[in-house]
């Protein structure tokens, strides 16, 4: 009993050494990355051969830290995220008729605030648990219908973009974990969606958010 105090307390005091910054630290880091989203249980209706697909887009924001002790530290930030779901090309061909459905998604951005709570495993090494309100931007129906009837002029194709209605804030869990390496910060988390998108539907937001920013001592 008394070797494994001994470990113990030679394991804390190894971690503490290995501490990313002291107590009492603030930092201000810019990121920027890139996101692939989702939404759970969204299809389009009456389409059964239309399946989901990962939507990417963008990533920019800002991100404060605060160092409580030698191994946690409180971070907020706000950053701006592109969001949603995309949807595979789909089409139909019977005697020269053609018709189908391409470039289809469900477009949503947000303003994001996380706050999270990061654990200093060892030096550079975070994992990082926290809450996240999202802030709807701009959310669209975006899709390009295209076709062709043989011995007429129907031959071309539409664009489509319409407004998503009584949408509601976004409140994720954000899960991931941190490397720094030199002030430079390589993030990874999942954004998991505890809350539906808009009122009449059931979806919810599932995003793989990674960043790389870089830390300015305050």
């Amino acid at each position: 009993m008394k070797k494994l105090f001994m470990m113990l307390a030679l394991c804390c005091g190894v971690m503490t050494a290995n501490a990313q910054r002291e107590v009492g630290t603030l930092t201000l880091q810019p990121k920027v990355g890139v996101t692939a989203a989702t939404l759970t249980d969204c299809e389009v209706p009456d389409a059964d051969e239309i399946d989901s697909k990962l939507l990417f887009g963008a990533v920019a924001g800002v991100e404060a830290e605060y160092q409580l002790t030698p191994m946690i530290s409180l971070a907020a930030g706000v950053n701006y995220a592109m969001q949603g779901i995309g949807f595979d090309d789909f089409e139909y061909s019977e005697s020269g008729f053609k018709a189908g459905i391409k470039d289809a998604k469900v477009s949503m951005n947000y303003i994001n605030v996380p706050i999270t709570a990061n654990f200093y495993l060892f030096k550079g090494f975070a994992l990082k648990a926290g809450i996240q309100l999202g802030f709807v931007a701009d959310a669209k129906m975006k899709y390009t219908t295209y076709g062709n009837i043989p011995d007429t002029d129907f031959d071309g194709e539409t664009e489509h973009e319409q407004d998503i209605k009584d949408t509601k804030m976004d409140i994720s869990i954000p899960l991931g974990l941190s490397y720094e390496y030199d002030n430079f910060v390589f993030d990874a988390r999942y954004n998991l969606g505890i809350s539906k998108v808009a009122d009449g539907v059931d979806y919810k937001n599932r995003v793989l958010q990674l960043t790389v920013g870089y830390k300015f001592d305050m």
